[in-house]
């Protein structure tokens, strides 16, 4: 079983992406992508904490200029 030793706020993702749709709603069709729950993410509290992968995977879902930015950052980490 992998380990997941990098990882990301989704909910801090989703603010440097500068998502409209509201938190929740956005968080619960980013995982309707096919990520494994306890592989790729963790729900903890209000927040779901996600693999360098899946942040990579979901920059590139949104095709936003801050995406890129964000995903060279992540590659980077």
């Amino acid at each position: 079983m992998r380990r997941i030793t990098s990882i990301v706020s989704a909910r801090e993702l989703y603010n440097k992406l500068n998502i409209t749709t509201p938190y929740t709603e956005w968080i619960e069709s980013i995982k309707e992508y096919g990520f494994n729950e306890g592989f790729d993410f963790i729900d903890v509290d209000d927040d779901t904490i996600m693999s360098i992968s899946m942040a990579t995977s979901i920059c590139i879902i949104t095709k936003s200029p801050q995406a890129s930015k964000i995903m060279e950052a992540l590659e980077a980490a």
